[in-house]
């Protein structure tokens, strides 16, 4: 099974996939931004989809986390939901934004 790490000094400590510098928050952004798991898998051939299911149940887990990771990026203006199935919503308020 894939695991996910935190290493000081590495992606800033912040939870990425082991063995990578890719950081979960940042496989966040890739879904956010519509991206499936098969065209993440086209666009890095040597991760796994254990990988990718991974990075999803830990931050269906651990989302204040991965929200505060998301802040730190500048990444501020994005009002999302992380449901524990692993699928990512976006949330719209009444003004439909």
């Amino acid at each position: 099974m894939a695991e996910i790490v935190k290493t000081p000094g590495t992606c800033g400590g912040r939870a990425r996939l082991e063995g990578t510098r890719m950081p979960v928050w940042c496989l966040v952004t890739y879904w956010l931004g519509g991206m499936s798991d098969e065209d993440l898998l086209d666009t890095y051939p040597h991760y796994t989809q254990d990988q990718l299911e991974a990075a999803k149940t830990y931050a269906a887990e651990n989302w204040p986390e991965i929200q505060q990771d998301l802040w730190d990026q500048e990444y501020r203006d994005v009002p999302v939901v992380f449901e524990p199935t692993g699928r990512i919503s976006l949330e719209v308020d009444d003004d439909g934004r």
